[in-house]
């Protein structure tokens, strides 16, 4: 069982318990019988500890209305750098470019046909 929660205009926000997935956008509200919809709330995660989840609580509520200030772009560290994929027998036979060898060029044609030709 699941517990969903929807907001009412009138009398606020208010828990119902249903099976997984079977929660309708909108409820009818215990007291007053308005419908109310319902809400996305912070899934209760019971692995850390009372204050860690106050904590991350109030600094999600705190950035809401006082986002963080950045002054500069964030230096490129591992972050930046583009993954390197191992390579497996399957990529060992693909040709590889040799960096020290200039790339060849295809010889450029020279049409012998038409008014210019010779």
């Amino acid at each position: 069982m699941a517990i969903y929660e929807y907001r009412c205009d009138q009398d606020g926000v208010f828990e119902v318990m249903r099976p997984l997935g079977t929660a309708p956008a909108a409820v009818a509200c215990p007291v007053c019988n308005r419908e109310a919809p319902r809400i996305v709330s912070a899934p209760m995660i019971l692995t850390t500890s009372r204050s860690a989840w106050s904590a991350a609580i109030e600094r999600a509520d705190k950035t809401r209305y006082e986002p963080e200030v950045v002054t500069s772009v964030p230096a490129a560290g591992a972050k930046g750098r583009p993954r390197v994929v191992p390579l497996t027998p399957t990529l060992r036979g693909l040709p590889r470019p040799d960096p020290l060898r200039p790339k060849k060029r295809p010889a450029a044609k020279l049409s012998t046909s038409g008014a210019g030709g010779r």
